[in-house]
């Protein structure tokens, strides 16, 4: 009896991972999860460090002290910005507008970008034509995000964090694509694409001007995969020209910004060989499972499917490289943050997709597996997002009952406030490990932002 239970469950499995429209359904329906579970908790995720920062124009005294009213004044902004802050004025510019038009349209365009995200590592991972959707090949995709991204919380839903991450990714994987899919069998055919020399090269002009490391990393795949359509003898596209061109160009502006000398000067951090050591001890940290899930992929396809693993493996090295060359360029960075590993955690899970494509394709026990270790993921990932909610709504009621009496103490004339600081318990919650209220020195940069932005004199936290 049991063993026919178990049987019918297989053909029923099989049956729907054989079905193109019920897998695109299935595509569908964990992609409107994704969003609501995105725009609730971005919805309840306030302000938070540097947010209070970009609602003004860069200042040139200690304090900041003008208003962002208009898209001049952001203009105006990353001008000092590029000169002392630091180059990446494309995302920060973006911060700023959502700073002037209010965070609720930020909820929802955020929430609008993590879908694209999902959607693009799903066409890295397919490859070039339509082919069949695997909605467990998409379910993957939003498991690996959870599991894999160090502090996700901050590169997913905090304001500042996201924009520099989550959308510099978009970005960079949407500029990457074409050389993905030209590789491919039936990838000729974009070069029918006549406009896409044109509109490659602006896009890749901004990804290039997104982030150091991953910027870097991203203009290496480029290369890389030109070297690979030179290895298979196919011709290297025009459009490839501009994108590395526009990329190359986009990274040099940011990289060049007058800021980033001023900031290497006084830079404080680690020493290069306390990098040296922990650069890669946390690259096996955070990654050393999608490392085994690759290496076990592989080891399936060697003995199930030599073609498939021909096939995959250049395409899981250009990627795999790419990690290691954006964990690589921190080596010349004093700090490197845990939020600074979202690309190349990124470009990891690019590379173990590779594999699993192929793998998912081998006979019926091979994506059985994956199903089940896949079942008992969402099971933990379940438990996982529940713990974070909680976190997320609770941070949300102090954080509303703090705003309260900021507003009672200023009705009663009161300009010098001691206010709760608020606690976050969670890794995964989107304001873990963020500044929130100095106890000991209202000059401190956290507290003076709020004190401007709740229109006071000063803020202590307590």
């Amino acid at each position: 009896m049991r063993k026919n239970r178990i049987a019918e469950c297989e053909k029923r499995f099989d049956r729907f991972y054989q079905n193109n429209r019920r897998n695109l359904i299935g595509v569908c329906l964990i992609a409107a999860v994704a969003a609501l579970i995105m725009w609730v908790l971005n919805a309840l995720t306030p302000l938070a460090a540097d947010d209070f920062n970009y609602h003004y124009i860069f200042w040139d005294n200690c304090t900041p002290d003008t208003r962002i009213t208009s898209l001049a004044d952001i203009v105006r902004s990353m001008q000092y910005h590029y000169c002392h802050i630091n180059g990446r004025i494309l995302a920060h510019g973006v911060l700023e507008f959502f700073a002037l038009i209010g965070k609720p349209w930020f909820n929802f365009a955020n929430t609008a970008m993590y879908l694209a995200l999902s959607f693009l590592i799903y066409k890295h991972w397919k490859g070039a034509g339509r082919g069949s959707h695997n909605a467990l090949l998409y379910l993957l995709i939003h498991l690996m995000l959870w599991l894999f991204v160090p502090s996700w919380g901050q590169t997913f839903i905090w304001m500042d964090g996201s924009i520099n991450y989550l959308w510099g990714s978009v970005l960079r994987l949407a500029a990457l694509l074409p050389f993905r899919l030209y590789g491919d069998e039936g990838g000729d055919a974009l070069n029918q694409k006549r406009l896409l020399p044109f509109g490659l090269f602006p896009l890749a002009l901004l990804a290039g001007a997104t982030n150091e490391n991953t910027g870097a990393a991203m203009i290496g795949m480029m290369a890389l995969f030109m070297i690979w359509y030179k290895i298979k003898k196919k011709r290297i596209p025009v459009w490839s020209f501009t994108g590395l061109a526009g990329a190359v160009i986009g990274y040099c502006f940011m990289f060049f910004a007058p800021a980033n000398f001023t900031r290497a000067e006084s830079a404080q951090g680690n020493s290069f060989l306390t990098r040296l050591l922990h650069i890669p001890g946390n690259y096996l940290l955070y990654f050393s499972a999608l490392l085994a899930v690759s290496a076990l992929c592989a080891y399936l396809l060697y003995h199930f499917a030599k073609e498939r693993l021909q096939r995959a493996l250049p395409i899981f090295l250009i990627y795999w490289l790419g990690t290691l060359g954006g964990a690589g360029c921190m080596l010349l960075i004093a700090r490197f943050p845990a939020r600074a590993w979202f690309g190349v955690a990124i470009a990891m899970i690019l590379a173990a997709g590779a594999l699993l494509r192929e793998t998912c394709a081998l006979p019926a026990a091979a994506p059985r597996s994956i199903a089940v270790a896949a079942c008992f993921c969402c099971l933990y990932c379940a438990m996982s997002l529940a713990n974070v909610a909680e976190d997320c709504v609770r941070v949300k009621a102090e954080y509303n009952a703090r705003v309260q009496m900021i507003a009672a103490e200023k009705a009663e004339g009161k300009t010098q406030l001691r206010l709760p600081c608020i606690t976050v318990e969670d890794p995964h919650a989107p304001l873990y490990g963020l500044s929130d209220l100095n106890t000991e020195n209202a000059d401190n940069w956290s507290n003076q932002s709020k004190a401007a932005y709740y229109g006071v004199e000063s803020i202590l936290g307590e």
